[in-house]
């Protein structure tokens, strides 16, 4: 099976974290980034949602308590929504149009899971209207509860994953789907300590990504487009997020390379005690990390909101000078860099 990156968000099973900050928020805004603080705050989102490798907070996103992180791993939107029961079998690569039965199994607490795979083509509209026959795995879930020791996952909705069992022209497709139509996948996860329940989370993702890999290894990339929300209770401290990725019909694009990272597009984001921002991000230079410090050492970007931008350029020393849009300029350390929480709102 060829290997595909995921989104920070998917391949860390949405390890997003609940708002602990104070003040009261609104929903995605218009970001300051005004000063070098919120400049290092919004390294630190981005670091949270994009670029897996910039550690650049002591935090995914708000605080350091996981919002989820169920027994279940899976890729991409459906992390925690493949209950045992139901997990995929493992399937040898099959010809375009063979399929597998659909089958329909009761969850081990109670509800259902539908099951379907085999092959059909898919049309990859983010890297332009590719076709390609794709092996795929659908789940849909009907109330399904599933049970692991102390800890409880309910799924309901529709998610779908595909891969391009061999490259074309030069590259390997994937997918992955989350919800149908208007509808979202949801998932509660509840964890119980004793007799009390200390973790109760709800998340719902709608949306699509999809991944292109280049067959020499040359390049990777994903295109997302759609939202993820989530709110609960942690240890008795209440939160939410709400993230959205793209911007009307256009994804937000990470692409790796020898050169480095780089993220292109808009996102917008929101928690219980952050009021968020929208922003969109240009990589003028790919985004590259040494061996020495959690933070880049090398490459340039553009982030802005409404009338409000700044270029970042990242150096060697693991600082990064900024130029704002008014004229003014600042640099952060790379302690400042490091230390940046995306909690602190």
């Amino acid at each position: 099976m060829h290997r595909f990156i995921k989104p920070a968000l998917g391949s860390t099973g949405l390890v997003l974290a609940l708002a602990a900050c104070g003040g009261s928020g609104s929903g995605g805004g218009e970001a300051p980034l005004g000063s070098k603080e919120n400049v290092a705050h919004e390294l630190a989102v981005l670091g949270s949602l994009f670029i897996t490798s910039f550690d650049a907070g002591p935090a995914d996103f708000a605080t350091g308590k996981a919002l989820a992180s169920s027994p279940s791993r899976a890729k991409g939107w459906s992390h925690g929504t493949l209950p045992r029961a139901a997990a995929r079998p493992a399937k040898s690569r099959m010809g375009s149009g063979s399929r597998l039965k659909t089958s329909t199994s009761r969850c081990s607490g109670d509800g259902t899971a539908s099951h379907d795979d085999g092959a059909k083509i898919v049309n990859y509209a983010f890297y332009g209207n590719v076709s390609a026959s794709t092996d795929y795995d659908q789940f849909v879930y009907s109330n399904c509860v599933e049970t692991y020791d102390s800890t409880t996952l309910t799924t309901n909705g529709f998610s779908e994953t595909g891969e391009t069992p061999t490259a074309m022209s030069g590259y390997y497709y994937a997918y992955d789907r989350a919800g149908q139509g208007s509808t979202p996948l949801t998932w509660r996860y509840v964890e119980e300590t004793g007799n009390k329940t200390t973790t109760d989370i709800t998340q719902r993702a709608l949306g699509l990504i999809e991944y292109r890999n280049a067959s020499n290894g040359s390049s990777t990339s994903y295109k997302q487009l759609g939202s993820f929300e989530g709110q609960g209770t942690i240890d008795g401290e209440d939160g939410s997020v709400v993230i959205d990725y793209g911007r009307g019909n256009t994804p937000i694009t990470y692409t790796e390379t020898a050169a480095g990272e780089s993220v292109d597009g808009d996102y917008a984001y929101s928690s219980a005690g952050c009021e968020g921002a929208e922003i969109n991000i240009a990589t003028l230079t790919p985004i590259a990390f040494g061996t020495t410090y959690a933070t880049p050492v090398a490459g340039k970007i553009k982030l802005t909101s409404d009338a409000h931008s700044v270029t970042i350029t990242f150096q060697s020393n693991g600082s990064a000078t900024l130029q704002f849009g008014n004229g003014d300029s600042a640099t952060l350390t790379q302690s400042e860099i490091e230390r940046a929480d995306p909690d602190n709102c």
